[in-house]
């Protein structure tokens, strides 16, 4: 699912710059920001229920490499930014922009212990969606990092998540879905309250484990054969799981038709991705991300072999760290009309030069599969 997650961190990129990706015949692609990052969590929920389920041997070893998965792009990134505020005097991004001496005025009406949270949020990532319940999330370098620090809070407990029962999962669900609508109902309309507070968005990782719960159920355990299907039909043809076994046996044996519903997929998804045809309501984020997890086994089991489609998702967490310097730099030193050739230029050569060989070295000395 590495080439879904790349279309997530541009479509992230197009919403943050309000710049359209030029598509086949340049029509344009307006990404929708709020909507990639909620898919962001339901693969970050299919993916950790994967490895906790396969990969490690402890704990310890989870968090060892989600330390290591996260830190050392964030803390260069967060290096580029900070290097950038001294070369153009200001935090912008967008429409926003906040200057060195206002943020120097914002800093010295902090309190101590404001100021403990901004450094503290800035390096360690924890707490950058606090940031703005306090007002505070002017003084973020990277204020998209509330999502990583949203993302943490869900590895923080997830191997206590991936133990539930589905019923308890789905009742978290519900029960995460009751306070989205619950504070939409009670006149908390803002962006903070319906996707930084984590109560909300904890719906999407649940799902991403749920959808993970169907992959194994219905693709790695073994399928039974045709004459059992026919039989089962005999006995009672209203059975659900009986149709569902059938669909899947012959997508299973079929590649032609897996490559052929990878690439309707992939084109559903840049439609629905798409805010000028498909628009930003509560409404679509779910009928959306419902689609993504009934979707997400079937991707998965065509693409988990595949080599290029690994490196993909692996190279969209720093093409999603990025995006915000790369602006930067595009607008300060060059034009917005090459702001994804920039980012893709300077993505590629940190995630090759710095961003694997760290981590390789890192899993060496501190473990963590």
């Amino acid at each position: 699912m590495g080439l879904i997650r790349i279309l997530l961190a541009l479509s992230v990129a197009s919403a943050h710059w309000n710049l359209p990706i030029p598509l086949i015949n340049n029509i344009p692609f307006s990404g929708n920001g709020s909507f990639s990052v909620s898919i962001f969590f339901i693969f970050s929920g299919f993916y950790t229920g994967l490895i906790l389920d396969n990969s490690y041997n402890s704990i310890k070893s989870f968090y060892i490499a989600r330390f290591i998965r996260i830190f050392p792009s964030y803390w260069f990134n967060l290096l580029i930014l900070i290097s950038l505020f001294f070369v153009t005097k200001e935090i912008s991004f967008g429409t926003f922009s906040l200057s060195e001496s206002q943020a120097l005025l914002l800093i010295n009406d902090l309190s101590i212990s404001q100021l403990m949270l901004v450094v503290w949020a800035n390096l360690l990532i924890f707490g950058i969606d606090f940031l703005h319940f306090f007002n505070l999330g002017k003084l973020a370098f990277f204020p998209p990092a509330w999502s990583l620090s949203v993302e943490i809070l869900f590895y923080l407990i997830a191997p206590i998540l991936v133990k539930f029962k589905n019923k308890v999962l789905i009742f978290l669900v519900l029960l995460s879905l009751l306070i989205r609508a619950l504070t939409f109902y009670l006149g908390y309309t803002e962006y903070i309250w319906r996707h930084l507070f984590f109560p909300s968005e904890l719906i999407f990782f649940l799902q991403g484990i749920i959808s993970y719960r169907i992959y194994i159920y219905f693709f790695k355990n073994s399928l039974p054969t045709p004459p059992y299907f026919i039989s089962k039909y005999i006995k009672d043809p209203l059975y659900l799981n009986n149709k569902i076994f059938v669909l899947v046996y012959f997508f299973k044996r079929n590649k032609n038709f897996q490559k052929i519903f990878v690439s309707l997929f992939y084109l559903l998804f840049i439609l629905l991705l798409n805010r000028e045809f498909f628009p930003g309501n509560e409404l679509n984020l779910l009928i959306l991300s419902f689609l993504v997890v009934f979707m997400s086994p079937l991707l998965f089991y065509v693409c988990k072999n595949s080599k290029i489609d690994r490196l993909f998702g692996d190279f969209s967490y720093v093409l999603y760290l990025l995006h915000f310097a790369s602006y930067k730099i595009s607008s300060y030193f060059f034009s917005s009309k090459y702001n994804y050739a920039i980012l893709l230029i300077v993505s590629a050569t940190i995630y090759l030069t710095y961003d694997k060989r760290v981590r390789r070295l890192l899993k060496m000395y501190l473990g963590g599969g």
